[in-house]
C-alpha cells in the first residue's frame, strides 16, 4: 500500500506541506500555543463527506486518505503517520534528480554522436569535391574529342576533359597576361588608297618585334605605326600581306617584347569562353577587352567581291558572339587558358550584332611561318584559312553562234584544270551543271561554291554539235 501512496505523492505532497504549516493538534484536543485556531474534525458525517470527495481528513494525530483510485472504503485502508509520510514525499526530488541525470547523459551522447557524424560527412563531401573539381567525371579520358557511340541508354558523346590542374584562367588573369602582347596599329593611307588615317589591332608573335595583324588594316598604307601597351610607338615595316587570307606580317625594331602563346584552334568547342583584346574605334580605347563564347568552331563563310554577287573566296573561320567593332580587326582571340586560338578578322554587316569571325590559329600560324621565311603562299599553305574558289581555267568572251548565245573559249590558264585537255578554242560554252551560260559572271557563279578538284559538267557547241565534258576544276 505504501508504494501506491508514493505513486500518488505529487497530490499528497502539496496537501501535506500545506497542512504541516498549520499549528500542531495535540491529542487532548487543546490548541498549541499559537494565535491561529484550527478546528479538529470530529463529526463523522463531515468526515464521511470529505472522504467521498477524495479529501484528507484530520483526526487526532492521523491522516485518513480516501482514494478512489485504489478503492479504499474504510479508515483502516490507509493510515500513516504525518511525519513518516512527509519524510517519504520529501525524498521524491532525489529520485527525480536521478532520472534527470540519465536524461542529460542520453542527450550528451546524442550531441556527441551527431557532431562525429557531421565531421565524417564533411570529410567525405570534401573528398568527392576534390576528386571531381576538374570538371566532373570523365567517361573516357583517352576518347577522341568528337567521338560518338551508341550506349545501352542512348548516345554517348565524348568531349575533351580538362587537364589536371586545368590551368583555366579568370578574365582578369587573361587580360593581365594578354594585354602586354596586344598592340594598336595606326596607318596613314596613300592618296591612291583614298588618303586619311586608319586604326586597327595586332599582337606580338616574337620577342624581337614581329607583329601579326589583318591585311585589310594595312592595305594601301604609306606609313604604319605600332603602339605597344606601354604607349611606346614604333614605325613598322610591312614584311608581306596576303589579301586572300587577310593576314599581314609587320616588323618593328624592338627587343624583349611579350609574345603570345598559341593554342590549337582544332581543340576549341562551341560554348567555350573566348576573349578579344583590341583597339576599337580609336587609340583612346586601346586595350579594350571583349568576351563571349564560341558560336561555331568552324564556319565556312563566302566573301563576295565588292559591288558584286560573285564570290571572291570562301574562308574557314571561328564564329564568336563577342562584341567586336571597327578597329578590332587583327586583334588576338584568347581561349580560357590565355592562349591565342584566332585572330579577329571581320563581323557580319551592319544590322547584325553578336556575329563575328576570327581566323583559326592553326591556319594562321602556317601562313605567318611562311611569310617570315619568305616562302610562296600557295593554295596548300592557305588551305587552313581560305578556300580558293574553283576556276574553269579559260579565257574568252560572250558570243552568239547561229542564234545561240554563250561564252566562247579563246584560251586557257595554267591553274590545274583539265579544261585544256577537253575543250578547244572556239567552243561556245552554253551550260555548266545545267546552268545557262552567256557571260563570264555566269561561269563564276556556277563554279564558286565548288572547290579546286571538284568536277563540273560543261556543255559546249562545237561545229554544230552539242557536246558535254566532265571538267576537273582548278584554283
Amino acid at each position: 500500500m505504501r508504494k501506491r501512496l508514493v505513486k500518488n505523492r505529487r497530490r499528497i505532497k502539496n496537501s501535506v506541506r500545506s497542512l504541516s504549516k498549520r499549528p500542531r493538534v495535540q491529542t487532548d484536543g487543546t490548541k498549541s500555543e499559537t494565535k491561529t485556531e484550527i478546528t479538529q474534525t470530529t463529526d463523522d458525517k463531515t468526515a464521511e463527506n470529505a472522504e467521498q470527495n477524495n479529501a484528507i481528513v484530520l483526526r487526532g494525530d492521523e491522516y485518513i486518505i480516501k482514494s478512489e483510485t485504489y478503492g479504499a472504503d474504510t479508515e483502516e485502508d490507509e493510515k500513516i503517520d504525518i511525519d513518516q509520510m512527509t519524510e517519504e514525499t520529501d525524498n521524491y526530488p532525489q529520485e527525480e534528480s536521478k532520472h534527470g541525470d540519465i536524461f542529460r547523459l542520453i542527450c550528451g551522447f546524442v550531441v556527441v554522436f551527431s557532431l562525429f557524424a557531421a565531421v565524417v560527412l564533411t570529410c567525405f563531401a570534401f573528398a568527392v569535391a576534390t576528386k571531381y573539381s576538374d570538371g566532373g567525371e570523365v567517361i573516357d579520358a583517352d576518347a577522341d574529342i568528337y567521338t560518338e557511340s551508341e550506349g545501352e541508354n542512348g548516345k554517348v558523346i565524348f568531349i575533351r576533359p580538362l587537364e589536371d590542374g586545368s590551368g583555366i584562367l579568370s578574365a582578369p588573369e587573361i587580360y593581365e597576361n594578354g594585354v602586354r602582347s596586344a598592340v594598336s596599329v595606326s596607318v596613314r593611307l596613300s592618296s591612291e588608297a583614298g588618303g586619311g588615317e586608319g586604326i586597327g589591332s595586332g599582337f606580338v608573335i616574337t620577342d624581337d618585334g614581329y607583329i601579326a595583324t589583318a591585311a585589310h588594316v594595312v592595305s594601301g598604307a604609306e606609313k604604319i605605326s605600332v603602339i605597344l601597351s606601354d604607349k611606346s610607338e614604333y614605325e613598322a615595316e610591312l614584311i608581306t600581306e596576303d589579301g586572300m587570307s587577310d593576314i599581314a606580317l609587320l616588323k618593328i625594331d624592338a627587343k624583349g617584347l611579350s609574345p603570345v602563346e598559341f593554342g590549337s584552334s582544332s581543340e576549341i568547342l562551341a560554348g567555350e569562353k573566348v576573349y578579344a583584346i583590341g583597339t576599337p574605334a580609336s587609340l583612346e580605347y586601346s586595350g579594350t577587352l571583349s568576351s563571349g563564347e564560341v558560336s561555331c568552331p568552324l564556319r565556312v563563310v563566302s566573301v563576295y567581291k565588292e559591288n558584286s554577287t560573285s564570290v571572291e573566296k570562301r574562308m574557314k573561320l571561328i564564329q564568336i558572339n563577342a562584341e567586336v567593332n571597327k578597329g578590332n580587326s587583327g586583334c588576338p582571340l584568347f581561349d580560357e587558358y590565355g592562349r591565342v586560338v584566332g585572330m579577329v578578322t571581320m563581323k557580319l554587316g551592319d544590322g547584325y550584332e553578336g556575329i563575328a569571325f576570327a581566323l583559326p590559329s592553326d591556319g594562321l600560324c602556317e601562313v605567318l611561318d611562311a611569310m617570315a621565311e619568305g616562302r610562296e603562299l600557295n593554295s596548300a599553305i592557305l588551305s587552313g584559312v581560305v578556300i580558293s574558289p574553283a576556276r574553269l581555267g579559260i579565257t574568252g568572251e560572250s558570243a552568239e553562234v547561229g542564234g545561240v548565245y554563250g561564252y566562247r573559249v579563246n584560251g586557257f590558264t595554267d591553274n590545274g584544270s583539265t579544261a585544256v585537255s577537253s575543250l578547244k578554242s572556239g567552243d561556245l560554252i552554253v551550260e555548266i551543271d545545267k546552268r545557262i551560260i552567256t557571260k563570264a559572271s555566269d561561269i563564276t557563279e556556277a563554279t564558286e561554291k565548288k572547290s579546286p578538284g571538284d568536277t563540273a559538267r560543261v556543255t559546249v557547241l562545237r561545229s554544230g554539235q552539242r557536246l558535254t565534258f566532265n571538267i576537273v576544276l582548278g584554283s
